[in-house]
């Protein structure tokens, strides 16, 4: 373990027994997708109670490894996010893995997760005459039991993603766990994202697997 996260110029032991001292934590592991270890995921842990000082962030290797130094113990929220091209201002389209993880005072913990592998494809399209819309806001929300409640995620109530439709009003989720979901379409996001000129609409009891290819949902609007 060091102190800071690095190896500090002939202080590495002294930092060492300093960590140690204080019951800092080293949190590592390996994150798998369904094809195998997952490069570019963000993995972050959230302090159930107290201050920022306790929140710890680090990102996976080409490996899937990862590692979060000088870890302070407590309970936290342990969660996942796979970072791709498709992510932009506002739009999360890979749902996050989250999980409830204790910390002790030990010297290191090791904490492997696999991310589900379900995906729920889609297509925005008028209601009047099937044409494709571009730029839709759509927020993917769990509604089943097992939607997140943990931490920040009690006050989402089950929104678990954010995208955006494309050119050909085509959009995708992934990473999602198998469980029953509902579509929401248009608005704008906090920055004035979204395609204006649209009622909103939604669509209910979406039913994911948790593998496979996904299957794709028409989400129609109305001028």
């Amino acid at each position: 373990i060091d102190w800071h996260g690095h190896r500090d110029r002939d202080m590495a032991t002294v930092n060492c027994f300093a960590a140690l001292e204080a019951g800092a934590t080293r949190v590592h592991g390996t994150v798998r997708g369904s094809s195998g270890p997952a490069e570019g995921a963000m993995v972050s842990l959230m302090p159930d109670r107290g201050g920022f000082d306790k929140l710890g962030m680090g990102m996976t290797d080409k490996s899937g490894n990862y590692e979060i130094a000088s870890v302070k113990p407590g309970e936290y929220m342990f969660q996942v996010v796979m970072l791709d091209s498709a992510m932009g201002t506002g739009s999360q389209p890979s749902s996050p893995l989250v999980e409830t993880l204790t910390v002790g005072g030990g010297p290191e913990l090791r904490h492997d997760v696999t991310l589900p592998g379900g995906a729920l494809n889609g297509r925005v399209e008028s209601a009047i005459d099937a044409t494709p819309i571009p730029g839709v806001r759509l927020i993917l929300q769990r509604t089943d039991a097992g939607r997140p409640t943990t931490s920040i995620y009690s006050r989402l109530d089950g929104r678990v993603g954010e995208t955006y439709s494309d050119a050909e009003g085509a959009f995708h989720f992934k990473y999602l766990p198998a469980g029953t979901y509902t579509v929401h379409a248009g608005g704008r996001n906090v920055v004035g994202m979204g395609q204006s000129g649209w009622a909103r609409n939604r669509v209910q009891g979406v039913a994911v697997a948790g593998e496979g290819g996904g299957f794709t949902v028409k989400v129609k609007l109305r001028p």
